[in-house]
């Protein structure tokens, strides 16, 4: 992003003017046609092609000799005839800030992308309108109506494709394009699916995604954009119209119709879908794919297993089936299995979109319309003189994957964060060939044969801990020739290409570096020996004849994750080091920009969420506002997410984009979820003042509101406030000064939380109206810090009932901080609720885990702390005391005592028979006995080392517990009992 800056900044720009046209100019190089280099461009177009270009010829109103060639880009125009184009065009002629040239002719080009040919419109003003279109050749030919049929969905399409998602990526990386929405009403939506079910089975023609190797029926770029506008419009019944049509012709389309049922919440009729459309096509990848990715979403990781299997069974040249087995093995905890899939995925070399390939422009003019200069939204701030950025944070590789190899990254980061580095580094050498180990043992190595793509598909015949598993045999084949050392010197820069390479270091690392595996390059089969056929249960990776080969690339993307977690690493060390002097930590806004970037991609949003803002604080940046927009929206906290969408819709506007797909979909549902009426009486963008009651004679000076560091002043009464807070009440005594005299009076509470001050005086002032439905867990714990520091619990607490019910109730995704809202529920004494949260703690806490409290915290919640950890202990206690209930009965089994003769009691001696045997001694109950020990220790129930990670988990597994069959009990007849003793222990300890 920063290069895409500093080339804009070093272009000849004019400096923008207060004009009343949206248009960008920019000027075309004499020397160079930019209509004639489109059409040699034609023949390398693989896909959607570049945006639609608009070129006009001006001339000077003085002179008709000179003449001068501008254009720009476009996307979202209605393309469906030569009539809409030339209408574009003539918008274009009346231009009042530029009276000095006229526009005497234009020419619109819209590539087709089913015949690969260019439209082409050209209009003389005055004068007449002639349409035609150009093939790869050059040669003119005639336009049909078929051609401007595929030409209008190809432009729906590319509206889709070339869109911004709110980050200003996309922008940046084209300069000079207009977006528009091509579809603003249901009958330019009935138009759209009607050419879409025309042209369906001709889709594969417009290529996929560059996650797809070879694009079909239902992955290509058509299938893509139709499931982007029927989730960005929340159109689903229009969907599932389209795809039922369709699947009458071809089974292969219910996989989008599943898909469309799941977005608009019909689960159950996708789930049936699935079922009977598999039946009759077992073997098609899309339906496998879809399903598994259903079942692991529901937590179901099991089911989803065979299935992801069986898909990459159907499609083993697809990285998406391959990502998918990767992803429920990761979901599993099966992080060996995760790394030999992850290893087996076919990766493709990313190629972007058909986008303009033109010559530098002359000097460009940017103008803005007057309703867009606005200081909060200003990002061109930025110079490279004074936003510098530190070389090392310049090379940061990841970011610039794209492709399979980004999904490969996110993969490989998930595993890092949930088993950490130092783990993963150790899996990582228990399952393939380290570069020493290769060295000691290649001349011994016997010649078998192992390719690890098996062994991802078969998984372990027999369960194994994580970071090992079994090899199953291959057929062996020589391959030394395949194998290569891995050496830095050998790291190929490829990012341009999006594909990874590796990062060298140049600071004092952190963090543990990875040694280099001996790796082979894709495509090649990975070659194994034969492991020895010895005991399965002990089979391990540790032994080198038993490990794989590691794909050049995946190696690269160890080091550069080593890199991404060494920079994390020295940022969050230095920081801290700087908050504990109390000195400030400075990084220029892009330096900022890129440590939020690095922190969300390995998995930190509140660290990255703390960059975005710092990023923020100095000047407005898109991509930081999109960051701390998703955590908004993970929060669901609806009134900032309206403050930072209006702040990315204006810079959006401002850059000539009126279409934004991502945006309107969280505009969507934000109206879905607060109401279209709420919204448009909200207040997200706060003025100087905000009335909390019209006519209050004191303004509450605040520093800040919704996350924007800007002054803002509450409207409060002044005996509202002195009722409800002595703290308030003893401040506006102690005003001085102007501040006593003027009216209304002022109190500045700058030092304060912003939005936790102003839901405080909209429940103390009764603005019932004002107060959100549900509030999330941090801005409600800021509440109730307040609160208490104001001394106006009491009044709070009335309206917070509501807002705790919420929590509890929230689904399990929802992140709650339990320590943080049980202080809440104490600070603002709610008993029932406080009751509610500290049980769930004491159920769902980690037995390890200890109640987080702050040096801040009030004294009572240390003294409340030291209470929850005793009544966990004495739950913990008398667990144990019902566990000694469960297995007593099979201590007595195995005393001394108990021993007995079969069908005789202990401590009686049987008849000796004719040949004067007395009969053999009874096992019955101590065979009972361990299988009944054996059953309690695979539920995790007893004995205590191998206990479920929380005290809730014991409890429902020991609810469960069911005593297992032991059909030997007859074979003695004073050990028939031994089950119902066994079941009354059992129930003694279920109570």
């Amino acid at each position: 992003m920063s290069g895409s800056w500093t080339r804009w900044a070093s272009w000849k720009v004019k400096p923008p003017q207060p004009v009343y046209d949206e248009d960008p100019v920019l000027y075309e190089d004499e020397q160079h046609s930019v209509v004639e280099i489109r059409t040699d461009s034609l023949q390398t177009l693989r896909e959607l092609g570049p945006p639609d270009l608009v070129h006009l010829v001006k001339q000077p109103v003085k002179s008709t000799t000179k003449q001068i060639g501008v254009y720009h880009h476009v996307t979202g125009v209605d393309a469906s005839s030569s009539a809409s184009l030339a209408a574009y065009i003539n918008t274009l002629t009346y231009q009042p800030h530029d009276k000095q040239n006229k526009v005497i002719s234009g020419l619109y080009c819209c590539y087709n992308a089913f015949s690969r040919v260019d439209m082409r419109v050209q209009v003389q003003i005055p004068g007449t309108v002639e349409s035609y279109c150009v093939d790869e050749r050059g040669n003119k030919l005639e336009a049909t109506e078929e051609h401007w049929l595929e030409t209008y969905l190809c432009s729906v399409l590319r509206a889709y494709s070339y869109a911004d998602n709110g980050s200003g990526d996309t922008i940046k990386r084209i300069i000079g394009v207009r977006r528009f929405n091509p579809i603003t009403s249901t009958e330019q939506e009935h138009k759209f699916l009607e050419a879409a079910e025309k042209l369906f089975f001709s889709g594969w023609q417009l290529g996929s995604d560059p996650e797809i190797q070879v694009p079909d029926l239902v992955s290509n770029h058509l299938t893509s954009g139709l499931l982007h506008y029927i989730k960005t419009s929340g159109r689903y019944m229009s969907g599932v119209n389209l795809f039922e049509k369709l699947r009458m012709r071809d089974p292969e389309v219910a996989s989008l119709l599943a898909r469309v049922y799941m977005m608009g919440d019909e689960e159950v009729k996708a789930v049936k879908l699935l079922h009977d459309v598999i039946e009759e096509l077992p073997m098609d990848y899309s339906l496998l794919d879809c399903q598994a990715e259903f079942c692991n979403r529901k937590g179901r990781s099991d089911m989803a297993l065979d299935i992801a299997k069986r898909s990459v069974i159907a499609a083993p040249s697809e990285f998406g089936t391959w990502a998918r087995l990767a992803e429920i093995y990761v979901g599993m905890e099966e992080w060996d299995l995760a790394l030999l899939t992850l290893n087996s995925c076919p990766m493709f070399t990313y190629q972007d979109k058909d986008a303009p390939r033109l010559p530098e422009p002359a000097p460009i003019s940017l103008p803005l319309a007057p309703e867009t200069m606005c200081d909060e939204i200003d990002d061109a701030g930025a110079t490279p003189e004074v936003d510098t950025v530190h070389p090392t944070l310049r090379r940061l590789a990841a970011g610039n994957y794209k492709g399979t190899f980004h999904k490969a990254y996110v993969l490989l980061t998930e595993i890092t964060k949930k088993i950490g580095w130092d783990q993963l580094l150790r899996i990582r050498s228990q399952v393939f060939v380290m570069e020493e180990e290769y060295r000691n043992e290649k001349q011994h190595a016997p010649g078998g044969s192992r390719n690890a793509s098996t062994v991802a598909l078969r998984g372990r015949e027999t369960p194994q801990p994580n970071g090992h598993g079994e090899p199953l045999e291959e057929d062996h084949r020589d391959s030394e020739d395949m194998i290569q050392s891995e050496a830095d010197s050998e790291a190929t820069d490829l990012q341009a290409n999006g594909e990874p390479s590796a990062a060298t270091s140049h600071l004092d690392p952190d963090v543990s570096k990875p040694t280099h595996t001996i790796t082979v390059r894709s495509g090649d089969e990975t070659p194994q020996p034969q492991p020895p056929d010895n005991d399965p249960s002990h089979q391990q990776y540790t032994q080198f004849q038993h490990k794989r080969l590691c794909e050049r690339w995946l190696d690269n993307l160890f080091m550069v994750l080593y890199e991404d977690l060494r920079i994390y690493t020295i940022w969050r060390t230095e920081a801290s080091q700087y908050r504990q002097q109390q000195l400030a930590y400075k990084k220029s806004a892009e330096e900022w920009e890129i440590l939020g970037e690095l922190a969300e991609r390995l998995h930190h949003p509140e660290e990255a969420v703390e960059a975005w803002q710092s990023c923020l604080s100095m000047r407005f940046s898109p991509k930081a506002m999109r960051g701390v927009l998703d955590l908004y929206e993970r929060k669901g906290d609806g009134r900032n997410q309206l403050g930072a969408l209006i702040r990315l819709v204006a810079w959006q506007y401002r850059w000539y984009s009126e279409f934004s797909p991502d945006l309107l979909y969280i505009m969507r549902r934000l109206i879905e979820e607060e109401g279209a009426v709420k919204l448009n009486n909200a207040d997200p963008v706060a003025e100087d003042v905000v009335d909390i009651v019209s006519d209050g004679d004191v303004l509450l000076d605040l520093g800040g509101l919704a996350g924007i560091q800007k002054e803002v002043s509450l409207r409060v009464s002044g005996r509202v406030i002195s009722l409800a807070s002595p703290v308030l009440r003893e401040k506006l005594y102690h005003a001085t000064g102007a501040a006593k005299n003027d009216y209304p009076r002022r109190l500045s509470v700058k030092d304060e939380d912003g939005d936790a001050m102003l839901l405080i005086n909209n429940i103390i002032h009764l603005r019932n109206d004002k107060l959100p439905p549900r509030l999330p867990a941090e801005m409600l714990y800021n509440v109730a810090i307040l609160s208490e520091k104001l001394q106006c619990g009491i009044a709070v607490s009335r309206a917070t009932s509501p807002w705790f019910d919420r929590l509890f109730n929230a689904p399990a995704q929802v992140y709650v901080d339990m320590c943080r809202i049980i202080e809440a529920t104490m600070l603002l004494d709610e008993p029932i609720f406080f009751a509610r949260f500290t049980a769930r703690w004491i159920m769902n806490e980690p037995l390890d885990g200890k109640f987080a409290v702050p040096p801040t915290a009030h004294f009572r919640m240390k003294t409340l702390s030291l209470q929850l950890q005793q009544r966990r202990q004495s739950h913990i206690q008398a667990l144990r005391a019902d566990l000694d209930l469960l297995v007593d009965c099979c201590s007595l089994a195995f005393a001394k005592p108990s021993e007995h003769y079969i069908d005789y009691a202990p401590g009686m001696l049987p008849d000796p028979d004719e040949q004067g045997r007395t009969g053999s001694i009874c096992r019955v109950d101590e065979g009972a006995a361990t299988l009944y020990l054996g059953a309690l220790r695979d539920e995790r129930i007893w004995p205590a080392t191998v206990w479920r990670p929380t005290l809730g988990e014991i409890v429902e597994a020991l609810k469960k517990f069911t005593i297992p069959e032991y059909d030997d009990c007859d074979k003695c007849d004073f050990c028939e009992g031994v089950k119902a003793k066994f079941s009354l222990a059992g129930g003694r300890g279920d109570e």
